[in-house]
């Protein structure tokens, strides 16, 4: 469910990006972005430690912060 939010997001930011002609507005946008890939790369990083760790993944699942 991350993954498809974080599209979505993503396809969302890039529009607005596509549309908008502020310098300002763009900065903000093309920041948004790099936080969502920021964002993306820590999701990764707790998939992969969960991967080798059992009990950190059952934790993370029972949390919600996997599926």
């Amino acid at each position: 469910m991350a993954d498809e939010t974080n599209d979505t997001i993503r396809m969302l930011l890039q529009s607005a990006l596509e549309r908008v002609d502020d310098e300002e507005a763009n900065y903000k946008l093309r920041t948004a972005l790099q936080l969502l890939d920021f964002q993306q790369s820590q999701i990764e990083r707790l998939r992969a430690a969960a991967e080798s760790d059992g009990e950190l993944k059952e934790r993370l699942e029972t949390l919600g912060y996997l599926e």
